[in-house]
């Protein structure tokens, strides 16, 4: 993603260039912001910090699926450690803040737009406090489950995608 970021930077450099990624995003591709640093492309990116992969486990529970390893209280931890975003950003050249409010996130935002290389605005959110949990991306509802809950989901994408419907086990 920040690969995009940076390709849209070249394109039109007149624009600002924001991007918005959840923490467990941040993990899997933050490698990109040294590279933003290295050449002198200015983006933006915020980095919502709800402290796990929250948005697989919303959409996980708004289908009925059972949260499997997806908030760090589900894993067996050994020794748990938070991760500080913004140090980590910092410590590749990127400008940083922490934010925990709109407020504080529009400021931070004006802020960046005036400096000279990536910015990361880490926002701390609420792991459980979401719009509704269906997305354009989706999670496989069983097709069968012991889970009476699993029966309108799997009918509803069946009924789309003219599937077999669910076999509820009682």
């Amino acid at each position: 993603m920040i690969m995009i970021m940076e390709c849209c930077e070249l394109a039109d450099p007149s624009h600002d260039v924001i991007a918005l990624c959840e923490d467990e995003s941040y993990l899997m591709m933050n490698f990109d912001i040294y590279s933003t640093v290295l050449t002198g492309h200015n983006i933006i990116l915020v980095v919502c910090d709800n402290g796990s992969f929250s948005v697989i486990n919303r959409l996980q529970k708004f289908k009925d699926v059972k949260s499997i390893n997806n908030q760090l209280e589900d894993f067996r931890i050994k020794d748990l450690v938070k991760v500080n975003f913004a140090a980590h950003a910092a410590s590749m050249g990127a400008l940083t803040r922490n934010v925990e409010s709109i407020v504080d996130l529009e400021a931070a935002l004006k802020s960046a737009k005036t400096t000279d290389r990536t910015t990361l605005i880490c926002v701390t959110t609420n792991a459980y406090v979401w719009s509704s949990g269906d997305a354009w991306w989706d999670v496989v509802v069983p097709k069968v489950s012991e889970r009476e809950k699993s029966a309108l989901p799997r009918l509803i994408i069946c009924r789309a995608a003219k599937c077999n419907v669910l076999a509820y086990k009682r």
